[in-house]
């Protein structure tokens, strides 16, 4: 009965108070596991992340050898940075996306941009702060402020309300309005689970999360592929009229994406009419995940 009793708080000693369980998903390179000193996102916020973001990343940076930079926009560019164009984890060609449950404190922190260290920096800390490439770390403040110390909660971000704070101005570029409008639609959240409150780790301050279970990982080109065929077919006719229908880094391209997820207006009107609701974008992106096999 000791020896039980011993256990049992052991392993109550190694769960977080106020815990809830979270499904989560995250983008990384293959050769990785777990999600220290990483960040993820509940269904609607990874597909506003990779079917907002991650495009338009990828189109500005396939174009950007020669064409001018995009006009400036309004939006918070989270998770880019100098040297976007060469982030592993948007970029690398052995990216897989996994599927995690997550025992969280609901406690919730600040919210921290956690990348891979690239050019041996943290990306996104000011002053720049060094690291060893290849290894995760996370930086905590307001973008475009100085670094605050990061608390060992787990951080959460309503990305609603963070880019709802951004209003739309005359002559604001089309980009701007296809994410404002996404993101009023899909709503969501990202999440940051520092090492510093990861149960069990020797260098946590705190126990406010803990990996349960990885569910599934899937190939990120499986991913992208079903998710990309199954717009291109939808909005077929708008595709089949650009010089370079599959395209995807041409402006033609980038509008029939847009339009097929939120309508012919989406680029110049806030809000949007036509296309599809929320639940139906969200719908989209864990329908492909579920339909790629398991690595």
């Amino acid at each position: 009965m000791a020896i039980f009793s011993i256990a049992l708080a052991l392993a109550t000693a190694q769960s977080p108070q106020n815990a809830v369980n979270l499904s989560l998903y995250h983008v990384n390179q293959g050769n990785y596991s777990g999600i220290t000193n990483m960040n993820t996102a509940d269904g609607p916020g990874d597909a506003f992340f990779d079917m907002g973001l991650t495009p338009l990343s990828k189109a500005e940076c396939a174009n950007a050898s020669h064409n001018p930079p995009p006009p400036p926009s309004p939006w918070p560019s989270h998770h880019t940075h100098h040297g976007s164009c060469s982030n592993p984890e948007e970029f690398a060609n052995n990216l897989v996306i996994s599927k995690v449950v997550v025992e969280v404190d609901s406690d919730f922190g600040q919210y921290g941009e956690c990348n891979v260290c690239v050019n041996s920096t943290v990306p996104m800390t000011n002053p720049p702060e060094p690291c060893v490439d290849g290894t995760y770390h996370c930086r905590c403040g307001s973008f475009g402020s100085k670094d605050v110390k990061c608390t060992p909660n787990v951080g959460e971000e309503n990305i609603a309300d963070l880019f709802g704070r951004f209003p739309m101005r005359p002559g604001s570029p089309a980009t701007s309005y296809w994410m404002k409008n996404l993101v009023e639609r899909t709503g969501g959240r990202w999440y940051s689970t520092f090492e510093a409150g990861e149960c069990g780790s020797p260098l946590a301050t705190g126990c406010y999360w803990r990996l349960v279970q990885t569910t599934k990982v899937i190939n990120a080109t499986c991913h992208s592929t079903s998710l990309r065929k199954q717009l291109e077919t939808t909005g077929g006719p708008c595709f089949n009229a650009c010089a370079q229908p599959l395209n995807t880094s041409s402006s033609c391209y980038l509008g029939c994406y847009y339009t097929t997820l939120l309508g012919p207006d989406a680029g110049t009107t806030f809000p949007s009419t036509g296309g599809l609701g929320g639940p139906a974008i969200t719908s989209l992106w864990t329908d492909a995940f579920d339909g790629c096999p398991s690595l």
